[in-house]
C-alpha cells in the first residue's frame, strides 16, 4: 500500500466532506474548507465511498487501488516552519501497489487576489549574505491573501516508501481562473520503480503568518518594506517583527513616494528586544488614510535575524546611522533594492473598531 499524502493545514476550523464541484465537471469530489480556502480532489464517481479513518479523518475510495484521507494533526511546527496554532490537516492519497500515473492533481480555490508566491533556491549571493532556506522550504510556495498578509505555506512534497528511503517530489502550480488553480504533486518515475511500498509522498499546508526562510539584516542599514494600504482610516498601535535577537531596534511607518518610501508617518521609541524566537512588539502612535499605501521600516544596533518569504514585494535598504527612536526622515535617498517580505508588520485601530493586523505578516 503506497501512501501520497498532499496537505496540511493548522486545524482551527476545518471541515471535510463533499464539495462543490465546477459546472463543467460531472465528477464529485471531495475536499477540505479553512480560512477561505478550499482544497479539493476530483473523483471517478463509481469510486466514490466514504468511511471514517481510525484517526478520526475521513477517508474517500478513489480506486480499486487508491484511497483519499483527511485528518487533523496536531503539531507546532512542520519541517522547521513554526505555525501560529496548534495543528494541521492533513491530505494523503494511499495506493496499495506503483501507481499509473505519477502525477495528481487538485483544485485550490481561493479569494480573487490570493497570491501563490514560489521560493526558489537561494541566489548565490544571498547564500554568502548569510539567509537560509531549508530544504523543505525550496520549491515551496508561500500563500499570501488579498490584503498582502500571509495565509500559510505548501511546503516542498517529499516521498518515502516503506524501507524509509527518500526522494524530494515536486509541486506546480497553474492559475485556471483568479480564484482557481491546479496543484500538482509529481513524484519521478525512477522512484517509484524502486520503492517497496507503501510510499508516502508528503507536501504540507501549514496556517503560518511567519517567513519560511530565515537571514539577518545588517546594524545600521534601515529596511523598508512595502507596500501595504489599511482598509480604513485608522491609529497606530503597535509594530511586530518576528526575531530572536535581543537587539536595539526602532521601527516605524513610512509615506509611499513612486515606489519608494518618502516622510515619515510615525515611529516607535526603540529598545532592546528578547532573545528566542517569537513576535516581538514596540508601542506606535500615528493615523493611517485607508487605501493609502505605507511601507513599514526598521533599524536596529545589531544584527537582526529575521524570518522572511521571497514575493513580489519590495525592499528598500539603506546603510543608515541608527540612533534609537530616530529614524531618518525623509527615507535616506539610493537604496538598493530586494524582494524579500519580513515577518514585520504594523497594528492600527480601526475608526471605531478593534485592532487589525494587517498591513503586513499577519491579520488578527
Amino acid at each position: 500500500m503506497a501512501m501520497i499524502t498532499h496537505a496540511r493545514w493548522l486545524a482551527r476550523s476545518w471541515r471535510t466532506g463533499l464539495v462543490d464541484v465546477l459546472p463543467e465537471r460531472n465528477a464529485p469530489a471531495a475536499g477540505i474548507v479553512a480560512w477561505g480556502i478550499t482544497l479539493r480532489k476530483h473523483f471517478a464517481g463509481e469510486w466514490l465511498h466514504t468511511h471514517k479513518a481510525l484517526d478520526g479523518g475521513r477517508r474517500f475510495d478513489l480506486s480499486r487501488d487508491s484511497v483519499l484521507e483527511w485528518q487533523h494533526v496536531a503539531a507546532s511546527a512542520v519541517a522547521g516552519l513554526p505555525l501560529d496554532g496548534g495543528g494541521m490537516l492533513k491530505e494523503r492519497i494511499v495506493l496499495d501497489r506503483k501507481p499509473a500515473a505519477n502525477r495528481w492533481d487538485f483544485e485550490l480555490e481561493v479569494p480573487a487576489g490570493t497570491a501563490l508566491a514560489l521560493q526558489p533556491p537561494l541566489a548565490a549571493e544571498e547564500a554568502a549574505a548569510g539567509a537560509v532556506r531549508p530544504p523543505a522550504i525550496v520549491g515551496s510556495y508561500a500563500v499570501f491573501g488579498p490584503a498582502g498578509e500571509k495565509i500559510g505555506h505548501f511546503l516542498r512534497p517529499f516521498a518515502e516508501d516503506a524501507d524509509g528511503r527518500r526522494a524530494w517530489a515536486a509541486l506546480d502550480v497553474e492559475w485556471l481562473s483568479p480564484t482557481l488553480a491546479r496543484l500538482t504533486v509529481g513524484v519521478s518515475w525512477a522512484f517509484l520503480d524502486a520503492a517497496r511500498y507503501p510510499v508516502a509522498v508528503d507536501p504540507t499546508f501549514g496556517y503560518t503568518s511567519i517567513g519560511a526562510s530565515s537571514s539577518f539584516l545588517t546594524a545600521s542599514y534601515i529596511n523598508g518594506f512595502g507596500t501595504y494600504s489599511p482598509a480604513s482610516d485608522g491609529t497606530l498601535t503597535a509594530m511586530y517583527v518576528y526575531t530572536n535577537s535581543a537587539v536595539n531596534v526602532t521601527m516605524g511607518v513610512y509615506n509611499n513616494g513612486t515606489s519608494y518610501p518618502t516622510s515619515l508617518v510615525a515611529q516607535t521609541a526603540g529598545g532592546v528586544l528578547s532573545a528566542g524566537w517569537a513576535w516581538q512588539s514596540q508601542a506606535i502612535a500615528g493615523t493611517v488614510v485607508g487605501g493609502t499605501s505605507y511601507w513599514n521600516v526598521l533599524n536596529m544596533g545589531g544584527n537582526l535575524n529575521v524570518r522572511y518569504d521571497t514575493t513580489g514585494a519590495i525592499q528598500k535598504t539603506k546603510a543608515s546611522t541608527y540612533v534609537p527612536g530616530a529614524l531618518a526622515n525623509p527615507y535616506p535617498s539610493g537604496a538598493s533594492s530586494g524582494t524579500a517580505k519580513l515577518s514585520l508588520y504594523s497594528e492600527y485601530t480601526a475608526v471605531g473598531k478593534t485592532p487589525w493586523r494587517l498591513l503586513l505578516g499577519r491579520r488578527a
